[in-house]
Formats: C-alpha cells, sequence, structure tokens
C-alpha cells in the first residue's frame, strides 16, 4: 500500500465511519401554501428531454430561492406553447416568505433559479435567461438559441458558463449577462472556478482534465478507480470526483483523502461553498434490490454530509426529510457554506450549518 493511501485510510477510519457527526435539525416550508401541485408524469408533455436544472439557490445574506412551475393562465398562454408559469419565492433563512416572481415557461422542465452577486436572481427557462432585481423588474435578458443549454455558475455567483455540447460555449458576467469569452468546444463541462477554469471528463470516464475556458489545458488526472460520475472544482488546484459509492479529493494530480460509503448508497450530487473549504455531498440509500435477478432496489432514505475539504473530515449530517423523485440539482449551500437548502417535490428544507 503507497504511503498516501495508507495516510487516506487512517482518515478514513478516524474522521469518517469511527467518528459519528451531528445530525442537524431543519426548517420546512409547504410550498403547496403557494400554489405548488406536483407536475404531471414522465412523457413528452412534461418535457423529460430537457437538462434539469437548479430550482433552488441561497443569497450571499442567507435568503434562500425555490422555484416550481405550474399551469398558467391566458395571461401567459403563448401561441405553440404549453401557459406554464415558473415561480420563484424567495424566503429568508428562518422560512419565512419575502417575495414572488413569475416567468411564463414552454416546459415543465428545463427551468432554473441562480442567486447572483447584489441580491438579484437570474432565472434560466428553455429559450432564455432573465434577470429580475430585487425589486421585480428585469435588469437584462439574453435569448437562448437551444434549449439543450446548459448553465454551469461560479461558486462566487459571479460568472456562468453556457455550453452547447458540440457547438459552443460562452462565459457571461452574471450580474449583467454580458459576454466575457466565447469559443467553440465539443467537451462536457461539469463544473467552473471562480478564477476562469473548467473541469470536465475527456475521452474516457476516468480521465479529468482541468482547462482554463477557452483556452488551454492546465492539468489532467487518471482517476484510478472505475465509473467516475461527475468531477467539481473547489478552487484553481483542487477538485473532488465522485463515483458511484465514494468521493476523492485531488490537488492537481496528487490525491489529498477519500471516504467510501456502504454498497446501499450511492452519491448523487455535491456542492461547495464559494472558497472550496466546505463540501456538501447527497446520499441515497436504497434497499429490496437484486443484481442476481436484475431488479432495482426503491429509494429508502437520503441524506447529505457536509465536510471539510482540507482534511475529509465529516462536520455534520442533513437527514433529507422528503427524498425527491428525480435526485438531481435539488440542493444548494449557501456562499459561504453556513446555510443548506433542499427542494424536494413541493417542501423546501433550511438547515443552518453549525460555526465551522
Amino acid at each position: 500500500m503507497t504511503p498516501w493511501r495508507l495516510v487516506a485510510l487512517v482518515a478514513t477510519l478516524l474522521f469518517g465511519a469511527a467518528t459519528p457527526v451531528p445530525q442537524l435539525p431543519s426548517r420546512t416550508v409547504d410550498l403547496r401554501q403557494w400554489g405548488y401541485n406536483a407536475p404531471p408524469g414522465p412523457g413528452i408533455s412534461y418535457g423529460e428531454f430537457y437538462l434539469p436544472m437548479p430550482l433552488v439557490s441561497v443569497y450571499k445574506n442567507g435568503d434562500v430561492a425555490a422555484g416550481f412551475v405550474t399551469r398558467g393562465g391566458a395571461t401567459f398562454g403563448v401561441r405553440g406553447r404549453p401557459t406554464l408559469v415558473l415561480h420563484a419565492l424567495r424566503f429568508d433563512s428562518q422560512g419565512n416568505f419575502l417575495s414572488r416572481s413569475k416567468s411564463p415557461t414552454m416546459a415543465w422542465r428545463g427551468n432554473g433559479i441562480f442567486a447572483v452577486g447584489g441580491g438579484d436572481l437570474l432565472v434560466r427557462t428553455p429559450d432564455a435567461l432573465t434577470l429580475w432585481s430585487q425589486q421585480g423588474t428585469v435588469l437584462a435578458t439574453r435569448n437562448l438559441v437551444d434549449p439543450y443549454t446548459s448553465v454551469e455558475m461560479s461558486p462566487n455567483r459571479e460568472t456562468l458558463l453556457l455550453v452547447r455540447p458540440g457547438y459552443d460555449v460562452h462565459l457571461l458576467l452574471a450580474p449583467e449577462l454580458t459576454s466575457l469569452k466565447a469559443c467553440t468546444d465539443h467537451e462536457s463541462v461539469h463544473s467552473i472556478s471562480n478564477g476562469g477554469l473548467a473541469i470536465g471528463f475527456h475521452g474516457e470516464p476516468n480521465h479529468v482534465v482541468v482547462s482554463e475556458i477557452c483556452g488551454p489545458a492546465q492539468f489532467e488526472y487518471h482517476w484510478t478507480r472505475r465509473n467516475a460520475r461527475g468531477a467539481t472544482l473547489l478552487d484553481d488546484r483542487r477538485f473532488v470526483i465522485r463515483g458511484p459509492s465514494g468521493i476523492e479529493a485531488v490537488d492537481r494530480d496528487v490525491p489529498l483523502w477519500h471516504d467510501f460509503f456502504g454498497k446501499s448508497e450511492i452519491v448523487q450530487e455535491l456542492e461547495s461553498d464559494e472558497n472550496g473549504t466546505i463540501l456538501a455531498v447527497a446520499l441515497s440509500k436504497y434497499v429490496g434490490g437484486s443484481d442476481l435477478l436484475d431488479i432495482n432496489g426503491h429509494l429508502k432514505t437520503m441524506r447529505i454530509i457536509i465536510y471539510r475539504t482540507s482534511d475529509g473530515r465529516r462536520l455534520a449530517q442533513v437527514v433529507v426529510e422528503h427524498p425527491p423523485r428525480i435526485p438531481s440539482n435539488f440542493f444548494a449551500l449557501s456562499r459561504d457554506g453556513s446555510l443548506l437548502a433542499i427542494l424536494s417535490d413541493g417542501f423546501l428544507q433550511i438547515t443552518a450549518l453549525s460555526a465551522q
């Protein structure tokens, strides 16, 4: 066993499974009070082919934005499109309602909301980006040529990257939607850093490359384990790779620490604070499945573990009270790592994280 693997194993034993972590209490808001209804089941009318986008975000001051789509009235009807409305609600950190904005949208999915600098809200529908002020006025708009364009926001919420796989990428200044860079790119992007770097898998699932946006590659890393499923930049050097049942933190090409989970738990997604010091990792636990009989298990529980990225120590965990049917882009960490917001099937769960 190599020295770094021995150190990582000892750290996992000391800080991971062997050390109990506090389970933090939450406040839960039932969005049915504001008109939430479960969307229709999967199908063409559901817009299942559009990319899932986050519908929960945390402002710098700790307020939380939560979104959902409903059927709209005649006011929002557009010829050839469904009469759907994207609602963006704002709550304080205690779950008290503050305000609401409404935007017409063309699909049940493919919508997203992002809290940006200065307290404004960026709303993404399949055909447009719209920047809303705190007073409810439109500050800027940008049409999206391709409804399958993905949106990646930097941890400090100052820039965002629009990616049309196989076509082009555009780096924008988030508070204004003005263009900073544009180029042609044919690779996927998993996340971007505050310093203008992007990370993705190139050529093979376990080959991670970090590149300057619209620029040359900076460094690369080959993950020694199987089935890498995603990578997230913590800063311009460090990143975290997730597999089906484990995560690994790396500094350029040097592994820092790793953590593994039981066979019944699957890593869903992760997010860090703006400085890359705190990491939140969502885990789903399935029961009743059988690989031998090719039977899928059913979701039993879900939790989110909070890590200190300097050494991989588990600091706390939050049990997801209403595990989502589609576990994608369903939680957000505040920029300073002090607040966790979870949006799941009409319930907004807000958790204050203890001082780290």
